[in-house]
């Protein structure tokens, strides 16, 4: 009898917290998790080029636990624009973002890509969500794209690695101390998009 009492008291305690009104019912809460869409271009036969966006996108992860998940990864060697399922809509959502990896043979695919998808406003502000990575020492050569431009004022949304050479980086040199910064930086910009 008293294992009956003891189910019955925790049960009432269980029924009295949970009729607080200050907490805001689960459904509703926001999750802080930002999903992030990695466009870049690499070969599909050069292991090496898929193997450091795959290093890339580890580590980024890892730096940015629990708060950013890579929800799909997107190869503009294989894609073209009008089969890529991620839109406007998809973009607007809470927590959708887009990381580019911007190499300059990927410039032109990329515009191609916010063009039809409208992820540049009025033809030619890019979409504040949308974030670039350059794993050489400065942004290739023709980004943005003539006739786009970031806002005004806006936070720091380009980021280089500065590595001395783009063609011989390997998963270790996500390592180094001035990787780790950069990795950290992406994060912070990653995590106030809303």
């Amino acid at each position: 009898m008293g294992q009956q009492e003891s189910k019955k008291i925790k049960k009432q305690v269980q029924a009295s917290s949970n009729q607080t009104t200050d907490d805001p019912p689960r459904g509703k809460v926001q999750s802080k998790v930002k999903r992030v869409l990695l466009l870049y271009k690499a070969d599909v036969n050069n292991k090496q080029q898929l193997d450091i966006i795959d290093a890339f996108r580890d580590e980024l992860v890892n730096a940015g636990l629990p708060l950013i998940k890579i929800k799909e990864k997107v190869n503009l060697s294989t894609v073209n624009a009008s089969s890529m399922s991620q839109d406007l809509e998809w973009l607007n959502e809470i927590n959708n973002i887009i990381l580019i990896r911007l190499s300059s043979d990927a410039i032109e695919d990329v515009e191609k890509i916010m063009r039809a998808k409208n992820f540049v406003n009025g033809g030619s502000l890019l979409h504040n969500k949308i974030l670039t990575v350059s794993f050489g020492k400065t942004t290739p050569p023709g980004w943005p794209p003539s006739g786009i431009k970031r806002s005004e004022g806006g936070d720091q949304k380009d980021f280089c690695f500065k590595f001395e050479d783009e063609c011989t980086v390997t998963a270790d040199d996500f390592e180094s101390t001035g990787a780790k910064k950069t990795l950290n930086s992406i994060v912070k910009a990653l995590a106030a998009c809303s």
